[in-house]
């Protein structure tokens, strides 16, 4: 299993707050200093996060605002459940699962959702 560095769980706990808190597009975020309080980490640690989540086109800096959400945060969204249903779809098919059995399983799992 892949080690995942603290940096990087505080950039995906921010990626899920820009998807449901902050998804608008140019809309600013919290700074780093109310990320860091929030996660009780350091600043740089919040700032490492940050930039991951530009790497990924998720949240750009502005010099008058801070980080701001992506422009293009709707295309953005839709890679990223794109990617996450290639990664899923794999991952079933390696367990040995066929097309028509993945179906099955989600609407099972729609139907109980």
């Amino acid at each position: 299993m892949n080690k995942r560095y603290k940096y990087q769980e505080i950039a995906e706990r921010i990626k899920m707050d820009i998807f449901v808190n902050y998804q608008a597009p140019s809309k600013p975020i919290p700074s780093i200093r109310e990320y860091a309080e929030v996660n009780q980490v350091n600043s740089h640690t919040v700032a490492c996060a940050l930039r991951l989540l530009m790497e990924k086109g998720i949240i750009y800096a502005n010099k008058r605002k801070g980080y701001c959400v992506a422009i293009d945060i709707k295309d953005v969204r839709k890679k990223l459940v794109d990617e996450a249903k290639k990664e899923l779809l794999c991952k079933l098919s390696q367990l040995g699962y066929k097309k028509e059995e993945i179906a099955m399983l989600i609407r099972h799992f729609l139907e109980d959702y």
